[in-house]
């Protein structure tokens, strides 16, 4: 029996099913009563994607549990590697399929495969079009899987990233300290949550601001935290080193406002 411990099980459900593999979905749910009830049988193992639970060291010693990781292990082992991978400016991470052990994401190796990140994708973008790879690389698990699983070391200097890396106040965003690709980092990698933001007066009164997206401004030099409004393209500001121009945002009690949009803001807002 497949027994599938995830959150986000759909893309793989979908696949088990075209392909008409029996399974079992483990949600958080039905996590503890798995634990109390399961019995191990030969033939049994267990594939594990966005589960967000540490499995006790018993079950991994009497079920063999193959993990999916977005990042390329070892880099980036934790929680959220999809956002520590655009924060660190990373031009490529992957998705590795991994035998579970008691160590974080520590476990060798099945097979790894190499993901190109575009310069304008968010972390929610990102993880999207990794997950939309699933179906590919598990048919290429299963084919392992009957040929006779190989497991391979990790090699390499490894790295870790937190959840609680992934907070409000990380995501603050400071235009005097912080340079253009520091702060366009923090809005990709934030998105879609917990959202760069920034502290804002509008018409006189403190409000926050959302940055939902952005990019490098070369085509124009400010001095930090000065604001230009700029036709059809969104709101120019200036940071510690270069220019971000922010193209899509969001301020508290308000709609959402894109490119050219934003340039209805002009003579009611500025930096705190």
């Amino acid at each position: 029996m497949l027994y599938l411990f995830s959150s986000k099980p759909i893309t793989i459900e979908v696949y088990l099913k075209e392909k008409g593999i029996v399974y079992e979905l483990v949600d958080k749910e039905k996590y503890g009563v798995f634990l109390q009830s399961y019995i191990p049988h030969v033939g049994d193992w267990g594939l594990v994607y966005d589960f967000g639970k540490i499995l006790p060291e018993d079950l991994l010693q009497n079920l063999l549990m193959i993990n999916i990781h977005f990042s390329l292990l070892p880099k980036f082992r934790g929680a959220i590697p999809v956002e520590a991978a655009i924060l660190t400016g990373e031009k490529e991470t992957g998705i590795t399929f991994q035998k579970m052990v008691k160590e974080m994401d520590m476990g060798d190796i099945i097979f790894s495969h190499t993901v190109a990140i575009e310069p304008q994708w968010t972390s929610g973008e990102l993880q999207k079009y990794m997950d939309s790879l699933l179906p590919g690389l598990l048919d290429k698990l299963f084919t392992n899987q009957k040929q006779g699983i190989v497991f391979t070391p990790q090699q390499g200097e490894g790295s870790i990233c937190y959840k609680r890396e992934l907070n409000r106040v990380a995501a603050k965003i400071n235009f005097a300290e912080m340079t253009a690709e520091e702060i366009i980092r923090k809005v990709r990698a934030y998105n879609p949550e917990p959202l760069a933001w920034t502290d804002i007066l509008r018409n006189g009164k403190s409000f926050e601001m959302n940055l939902l997206r952005g990019s490098v401004f070369n085509d124009l030099q400010l001095e930090p935290k000065k604001i230009q409004f700029l036709k059809q393209k969104g709101l120019a500001i200036g940071t510690k080193k270069g220019t971000v121009l922010i193209t899509s945002l969001t301020i508290a009690g308000s709609k959402q406002l894109n490119g050219g949009d934003i340039v209805a803001l002009k003579g009611s807002l500025e930096l705190s």
